[in-house]
């Protein structure tokens, strides 16, 4: 009986870490999405005002 009741727990235990784990790779996930994106949009915006100042001065 203490014998099961100590796996129980051992998984427990396990279960809580990963779940921690696969939080924690999410979040670290989540961040590197949000962070492409802001490098995503930095890019366009600059090229989107390059073209811009080149149509300028073309016309």
């Amino acid at each position: 009986m203490i014998q099961i009741f100590f796996l129980l727990l051992i998984a427990i235990l396990l279960f809580s870490l990963v779940k921690k784990t696969l939080k924690f790779v999410l979040f670290i996930v989540l961040m590197l999405i949000i962070l492409l994106g802001i490098k995503y949009y930095v890019v366009e915006t600059i090229i989107g005002l390059k073209l811009m100042s080149i149509n300028e001065t073309l016309w």
